[in-house]
């Protein structure tokens, strides 16, 4: 998760090191991986990527997929997780392994501040809440306020809306999406 690298010396260390082994057409493959709009965003916002750097898109995972990374889980910590919350982890990840694997830790680690073993329903909502923070978290300090400010103002269910379309679209937003989630009046009407 190379976006959760704190140190913006060290990111742009990894950009220059990259640079420099194309600069000298040394033949090596690294992998890199991490969450990030783009490859410039993943190293460093405003960095140069070198031309013979591919930045490979991975593809959401499906719904038996994320089903077998929480069993996988639930192997390695001992916990039974209960087919309603698997459901709702398959159906609120939206196929974002990211999101997947922070639902179950919170959910775990909510059942076990019970005292319990086994994930039940009633500890979704305390875990959405801490995924919720997570997230929020990781959003710049201009977007959050930009963000408060729209909520202010009575936008939310524009913003919740548009959320949601990025969600499912894997964070990206074409003209013809908006449009589409957001109709003219009277579009569509029978002359």
């Amino acid at each position: 998760e190379f976006e959760r690298a704190r140190s913006h010396e060290f990111r742009r260390s990894v950009g220059e090191f990259l640079k420099n082994l194309s600069d000298r057409s040394i033949r090596a493959h690294l992998v890199i991986a991490g969450v990030a709009s783009d490859l410039e965003d993943l190293l460093e916002p405003g960095a140069i990527v070198p031309r013979n750097v591919l930045a490979i898109e991975v593809p959401k995972m499906t719904g038996a997929e994320i089903e077998e990374l929480i069993h996988n889980g639930e192997g390695v910590a001992n916990l039974t997780f209960e087919k309603d919350v698997i459901d709702a982890i398959i159906h609120s990840s939206n196929g974002l392994p990211y999101l997947a694997n922070l639902l179950c830790q919170q959910v775990g680690l909510t059942a076990l501040a019970a005292g319990r073993m086994s994930v039940t329903a009633e500890d979704m909502p305390r875990a959405m809440s801490e995924v919720l923070t997570e997230i929020t978290s990781r959003i710049s300090k201009p977007m959050r306020q930009g963000l408060a400010a729209r909520v202010r103002d009575g936008t939310p269910a524009i913003l919740g809306r548009l959320a949601s379309l990025a969600q499912t679209s894997g964070g990206r937003l074409t003209p013809e999406d908006i449009k589409a989630a957001f109709p003219e009046p009277g579009a569509g009407a029978a002359a």
